[in-house]
């Protein structure tokens, strides 16, 4: 037989190299990788409902907004209130205008999946519809 052997200096060299995670480290990859996921399928969702329905489709450019430019620009913006207000009633109303903030944030934000979620809700109860009477108007004739 002709297997390959692994030396133990291999081995210890592995282990020597190898970075230990945290299970914290990978909660904030898992979190941060499922929310990129949600921001692009509430995207691509807003563009396919705006191709089917140009009347109720939310806007995707505002989707952007919300979603995206919104928080990056609340975070950068409570990092610079932080750096050049050092004082420490300052820093409490800070803390409470990011507090308030982040909240309006997530607000809009499952605002805008709710509305989403409502209309692909009506769409898809609409198809169930049209399926039903197609299957119906079928048995009728089959049966006739």
């Amino acid at each position: 037989m002709d297997e390959k052997k692994i030396s133990k200096e291999k081995i210890d060299n592995f282990f020597r190299e190898y970075k230990e995670k945290t299970p914290i480290i990978l909660m904030i990859y898992m979190i941060f990788s499922l929310s990129l996921y949600l921001l692009i399928w509430i995207f691509l969702t807003n563009k396919e409902l705006e191709k089917i329905i140009e009347e109720d489709a939310p806007n995707s450019k505002r989707a952007t907004i919300i979603l995206f430019i919104l928080p990056i620009s609340l975070a950068i913006i409570i990092h610079f209130l932080n750096i050049f207000f050092i004082t420490e009633i300052s820093k409490k109303l800070i803390y409470s205008f990011s507090i308030l903030a982040w909240s309006f944030v997530i607000f809009l934000s499952l605002q805008y999946i709710y509305m989403i979620f409502v209309i692909l809700l009506e769409l898809s109860l609409k198809v169930q519809v049209l399926l039903g009477i197609y299957f119906y108007t079928l048995d009728i004739l089959v049966l006739s």
